[in-house]
């Protein structure tokens, strides 16, 4: 038989030598450093004695012990690396950004238009949009939809539809436009984006970087797998509660658009149920600023002063309270 014997030198070589001796029946691998393992492609092929290739299972049964657990490691070092280069350009970018607005406004401070050329302004734009009729109702309510499909916050343009059209006229155009934006994003996360968004939902896990902690999954994420749990036996409530949820409204719809109960209708009728109360409000508030606009004499609307605060905390405090009470009960269920 041959006796294959590798030898390393102190700088960490490889050497390979296949000498052809007698008397053995089995093939002795003798390194001089143990803790150097063969790979692959370090030493010419082995032949055994009928001149076939030796694997290197044969040659080093260790071999790979401990590699793939060190590039698995290094893999995450340099991930987590990339991420923290990442981020710090982010907020680089971010505070130069910041830096250099805050001293064009320095700059600029003396021609900042008064109140008087503000209010005249905007009674020029009211007047030339409603000049427009239909037409510019219709431009309205495809920018807000354009806004609310891209995940842009509507509620400063929802006011600017009811100081410019009314209130019964600024209503139709927000609900109108925040639900056919909503139903965009919808349909384009279906058709689309469901293959992406999908696997987002089954990876939604964060590493932590090194070998001593595991991977954990965010609070988000537990959420999330939580609802793809429910929306099987409870599609309507675990619909409602996505939409009360804190995610951002162009996520919510991308979610609900992969998940197969959640038909068109329903997404429609958990959209109205969240969304058209809020519309509703900012509608009454750009109403009422017009009127003031109008009329400065007014006394104070303290109904609308009261539901602005109410929605206020209800948003801060209510809705948090509300998806953790069902995310306590739901998670002791599938416990």
């Amino acid at each position: 038989s041959r006796i294959a014997m590798l030898k390393y030198d102190t700088t960490g070589r490889q050497d390979c030598e296949l000498n052809g001796l007698r008397g053995g029946a089995e093939i002795v691998i003798r390194p001089t450093r143990s803790d150097i393992l063969l790979k692959s492609n370090d030493c010419p092929d082995k032949l055994d004695e009928t001149g076939s290739k030796l694997d290197n299972e044969h040659i080093n049964p260790r071999r790979g012990v401990g590699t793939k657990q060190t590039n698995q490691t290094y893999m995450n070092q340099k991930q987590i690396q990339t991420k923290t280069q990442s981020k710090n350009l982010t907020r680089i970018l971010g505070t130069s950004f910041v830096t250099y607005a805050m001293y064009v406004i320095y700059e600029n401070r003396n021609s900042v238009p008064s109140k008087d050329e503000i209010q005249t302004y905007l009674l020029n734009v009211i007047t030339k949009v409603q000049q427009k009729g239909r037409i510019g109702l219709l431009y309205y309510i495809l920018g807000l939809a354009f806004c609310e499909s891209i995940g842009i916050t509507t509620g400063p343009i929802e006011t600017t539809g009811g100081f410019v059209f009314g209130l019964q006229n600024g209503f139709f155009a927000n609900a109108a436009g925040k639900l056919s934006g909503a139903l965009t994003t919808y349909f384009v996360g279906r058709t689309y984006l469901s293959s992406k968004i999908q696997s987002k939902l089954k990876t939604g896990q964060k590493s932590r970087g090194n070998e001593s902690s595991q991977d954990e999954t965010t609070s988000s994420s537990k959420l999330i797998n939580l609802v793809q749990k429910c929306i099987i036996e409870e599609p309507f409530t675990t619909t409602i509660i996505l939409r009360f949820s804190f995610f951002p409204q162009v996520v919510k719809n991308l979610i609900l658009s992969v998940l197969e109960p959640v038909t068109w209708k329903l997404f429609l009728v958990a959209t109205s149920i969240q969304a058209l109360p809020y519309s509703l409000l900012f509608t009454v508030v750009g109403h009422d600023s017009a009127r003031r606009l109008n009329n400065p004499s007014l006394p104070m609307n303290i109904f609308l002063n009261g539901c602005l605060l109410a929605i206020t905390l209800y948003g801060i405090f209510g809705t948090p309270a509300l998806v953790a009470y069902w995310y306590q009960e739901k998670s002791k269920k599938y416990a």
